[in-house]
């Protein structure tokens, strides 16, 4: 059995060796290309000696793996530690080739009651984002509120899903979660709408509902792509709209591309104890401490992303709607 294959997708363990190279390739990434400085201290309120939850936020703007960058080169570089973490991820995310098998190695496991309960029990620290897609792809007018629900389109419309399993497998095991917040990723690739209207009658809805996507991510991007379609002057042809549109809605790499690489920022929230009031409560006492618990998460990382996004000169002075935890 080589290494690989000895890494399971739904438990502990990880390559180490893997994880320290890629932790190096995730400094020059954080500290030269995004400018992001991070030390110890920042986080001096966290028990690294027990396991313990991170509950990002997602970066959004299709840039979600910023969220790794920033993990493997606190975790390993900044705070020295030779034991792996564990990062919850889609199934999917495995039979993509050459970034599957490199996630294996890294820790990425498939996300479930399970996973997070053996990893916790086993040492290991998690992280996740609850929000998965439906937080990442969030236009930049919510930049300082992320989404810890799930999208899901049921009966021509969409039903929020408040992301409780991960609370409901670490509160019998009474561990502290702590709430991640990563800002600055919206600059990289702004996207300006959530359209629902595209999303459904483009036949994404079918492609990649199981994705749970808030909407169709109209970006920045698109318009920039627009005006290089309007001066290449085949604007007057039919096959080169059908083209254009098909590029732009079809295939994310031509509206996903980065525009730019602002600074970005991390800030961790208050340490969160993940468990119950009393071990004798009925399941629907528990469902309802669950959701509590994901809220007063979300809240904090509200007030977080809320406070960075403030302290931001330019980004600061540009509208955003106000955080809300709505579910």
């Amino acid at each position: 059995m080589n290494k690989l294959q000895s890494i399971p997708i739904d438990g502990p363990g990880s390559d180490l060796d893997f994880c320290l190279k890629f932790s190096k390739v995730s400094e020059f990434v954080i500290k030269k290309i995004f400018r992001c400085k991070l030390n110890k201290d920042m986080f001096s309120h966290v028990d690294f000696d027990n396991p313990g939850i991170w509950v990002a936020n997602h970066s959004n703007g299709f840039w979600g793996i910023l969220d790794i960058f920033i993990t493997c080169y606190f975790w390993y570089v900044v705070c020295g530690q030779r034991k792996t973490i564990a990062f919850m991820s889609d199934a999917r995310v495995f039979g993509i080739p050459i970034i599957g098998k490199n996630a294996r190695r890294l820790g990425f496991k498939v996300s479930s009651i399970k996973t997070v309960q053996s990893c916790l029990e086993a040492g290991e620290w998690v992280i996740l984002p609850p929000g998965g897609n439906t937080d990442q792809l969030r236009s930049i007018w919510h930049r300082n509120q992320t989404r810890m629900y799930k999208l899901q389109y049921r009966n021509g419309e969409f039903i929020k899903k408040p992301q409780t399993w991960f609370v409901h497998a670490a509160a019998p095991l009474k561990v502290n979660a702590y709430p991640i917040c990563v800002a600055g990723a919206h600059e990289v690739t702004p996207i300006l709408w959530e359209s629902k209207f595209i999303f459904r009658y483009s036949g994404l809805i079918r492609l990649r509902g199981g994705e749970f996507w808030p909407g169709f991510p109209l970006s920045l991007n698109h318009f920039v792509n627009l005006y290089v379609f309007y001066l290449t002057g085949l604007m007057s042809s039919p096959i080169a709209w059908l083209l254009f549109l098909f590029t732009n809605i079809y295939i994310d790499l031509f509206y996903s591309y980065p525009l730019a690489f602002p600074k970005i920022t991390v800030r961790c929230g208050q340490t969160m104890a993940l468990q119950y009031s009393d071990d004798a409560l009925s399941l629907k006492q528990r469902k309802q401490e669950n959701l509590e618990m994901l809220r007063k998460l979300n809240q904090q990382a509200n007030d977080c992303l809320s406070e960075m996004n403030e302290s931001r000169p330019l980004m600061g002075r540009m509208p955003c709607y106000k955080p809300t935890v709505d579910y």
